[in-house]
């Protein structure tokens, strides 16, 4: 996304949702809470593809040696706001 649009949708949407002060930067308790119910969806998504025998390191787009979940990365990349 070399325009950022992406990034700037994700700050139009949170604004709208949390109001004009949120920042996903901030130490409170909504990001806390965005952070886990991200983690157990991704969790979820990852539990799935090991059952059906594919590995979870292996992604499409995500391609990143020290993240172990590439592939569920990329399953999720359409449920992530932001």
């Amino acid at each position: 996304d070399n325009t950022n649009r992406e990034g700037h949708a994700a700050k139009v949407y949170f604004n709208a949702v949390f109001g004009m002060d949120f920042s996903r930067s901030l130490d409170i308790p909504i990001n806390a809470a965005l952070n886990y119910g991200y983690m157990v969806l991704l969790a979820v998504c990852n539990r799935e593809i090991t059952a059906n025998g594919y590995l979870t390191q292996l992604g499409l787009i995500h391609d990143n040696i020290f993240n172990a979940f590439n592939l569920g990365s990329d399953i999720m990349e359409p449920l992530r706001p932001c």
